[in-house]
């Protein structure tokens, strides 16, 4: 075995098919297609809040009838203010905790 540093390899191409040595990709193109359209949709929609509000956070989830991905899925997206973002996502979580009985 030689002592010299092998160069690193880049994972996967822009395609995001997989290179040699590389691992592969986490999901196939229509997958990731399909996760990158319900993200943007998530990002217009906080475009569009901000336009209005100083800072705005939105977590969703939804159920994934893809396979390949888990069957729940998690986007999020936020503009604005991270420390205000952070405070009022904090806030209501505290505020479920307290009113709703979540522990």
């Amino acid at each position: 075995m030689s002592d010299e540093a092998m160069p690193e390899e880049d994972p996967s191409d822009p395609e995001g098919e997989k290179v040699p040595g590389g691992p592969p990709p986490p999901f196939s193109k229509e997958a990731t297609e399909e996760a990158n359209r319900l993200q943007q949709i998530v990002e217009d929609a906080t475009i569009r809040l901000s336009e209005h509000f100083d800072s705005v956070q939105i977590v969703v989830t939804g159920h994934n009838i893809n396979k390949e991905m888990p069957s729940t899925i998690l986007l999020h997206s936020g503009r604005g203010n991270l420390y205000s973002r952070l405070a009022s996502t904090e806030s209501w979580c505290d505020y479920m905790r307290r009113n709703v009985g979540i522990p």
